[in-house]
């Protein structure tokens, strides 16, 4: 008895091991380290307890060199002041990063040096803490994982985000930009403004990897706008963790998967599109593997695979197109 306790043991800290070996690693940026602001906190707190590892560090200090190795993510949560990674902005706009990154803060990429996630001058603080979804929002990955199906307009029905800490907290607000302001994207989430004139704010808007931004200038990886403003009595509600969460997930995802480029293998052409493969041949073989070698989809003549329909894991995808073959991973998270 004792020798299979110690065996459970023993099979119980290499699970842990390979576990923590593999956890996705998100680099957070932030003004503070340690930070103290209880807004980055509890983004940190929804971040650790799905397991993610996630590194605090100065934005002023990003050094590309190092700061990458083995991140499958960055969340830039104080990006002005003294805060501000002008390193990060010049590697991003070289094209130098390509992995996903969430933006706070919207206030740096509205100038002409820096990635263009957004154009014009157009920014502030709503004076809620809710957002609403909108009908493109309802149908993209991020509303969808974090459970928001349906566009909304009534109040009743608004998501809200952050809420106080305590009663003597100031009330929570959100970053915005102009819907319009966004040069690239899909708004997912905006403040419902309906007065003639102002436009409506996007708070949450989704960029793809591949995405042109300005001529020149293609975006490596997923971008996400998630403008939840710092404040230090407040945090996310059990709503706005599942949007901080769904956003994290949908944009590590695209750090597999060739997004938005034509690849070219003899002349075999296909492209990888919104976790949907898309294969520019006639009468075509698409073949799914699973790492085992176990077979899970075997289509001929198509056109396009839905790769959402996979659960997660590691998966092998073979094209066949006459006596041209390409094989290529997908990873399903």
């Amino acid at each position: 008895m004792k020798t299979y306790r110690l065996l459970c043991l023993f099979l119980s800290i290499c699970t842990l091991s390979v576990t923590s070996a593999f956890a996705e690693k998100i680099l957070f940026l932030t003004n503070q380290s340690p930070t103290t602001n209880q807004a980055d906190l509890t983004v940190i707190q929804a971040l650790e307890d799905e397991a993610y590892d996630v590194v605090v560090k100065r934005s002023q200090d990003f050094d590309k060199s190092t700061d990458l190795d083995g991140v499958d993510c960055i969340y830039v949560s104080e990006a002005i002041g003294s805060g501000d990674p002008a390193t990060l902005y010049a590697a991003e706009l070289a094209g130098e990063v390509g992995i996903a990154i969430i933006n706070n803060e919207p206030y740096g990429y509205n100038m002409t040096d820096r990635f263009p996630w957004a154009a014009g001058t157009r920014k502030g603080n709503t004076d809620y803490s809710r957002m609403f979804i909108t009908e493109a929002g309802a149908t993209h990955p991020i509303a969808v994982k974090a459970g928001f199906t349906t566009a909304t307009t009534d109040e009743s029905e608004a998501v809200v985000v952050l809420q106080k800490v305590d009663s003597e907290g100031a009330s929570p607000k959100m970053c915005y930009i102009g819907e319009e302001d966004v040069t690239v994207g899909t708004v997912i989430g905006w403040d419902g403004s309906t007065v003639e004139g102002t436009g409506h704010k996007a708070l949450l808007f989704a960029i793809e990897k591949g995405t042109e931004m300005k001529p020149g200038v293609v975006a490596a990886g997923r971008r996400i706008g998630f403008f939840m403003a710092n404040g230090s009595n407040n945090e996310l509600t059990d709503e706005g963790k599942a949007l901080l969460l769904a956003a994290v997930e949908w944009g590590i995802e695209g750090n597999d998967l060739e997004l938005g480029v034509e690849r070219n293998n003899a002349d075999l052409k296909y492209q990888l599109l919104n976790n949907r493969i898309v294969i520019n041949e006639e009468d075509a073989t698409l073949e799914i593997y699973g790492i085992t070698g176990m077979l899970y989809e075997s289509l001929t003549a198509v056109k396009s695979y839905d790769c959402s329909v996979l659960n997660k894991g590691i998966y092998i995808a073979r094209i066949t197109v006459g006596g041209k073959t390409k094989t290529f991973k997908l990873n399903i998270k």
